[in-house]
């Protein structure tokens, strides 16, 4: 039985890398996050996205997130709800997804 690592595993590694990586920075904003998770990486997979995003949640400490401006029902009032007990995490990941 031969091994190999195949050229999707490698780049979903990648992925999972890099959402790691945003979780740990700060982002002023709903656009701003989604603009270095998915697009400066330009991620273009429906796939690769999904789990970005994912990895991204399960990693980033919300309790230590801020943004400025948060307006009544936007996205990130959403993340920052998680906090509270206001929002849940599958309600922030179909945010997020959309």
């Amino acid at each position: 039985m031969c091994c190999f690592i195949s050229p999707l595993r490698s780049y979903s590694q990648q992925v999972d890398e890099h959402a790691v990586v945003v979780s740990q920075q700060e982002q002023k904003g709903f656009n701003e996050l989604i603009w270095q998770l998915i697009y400066a990486r330009n991620i273009t997979s429906e796939l690769e996205r999904v789990r970005a995003i994912f990895i991204w949640l399960c990693t980033k400490d919300l309790n230590k997130m801020k943004f400025k401006h948060v307006k009544p029902d936007s996205s990130e009032q959403i993340l920052m709800d998680i906090r509270k007990n206001k929002s849940s995490y599958a309600k922030a990941f179909l945010t997020l997804c959309r």
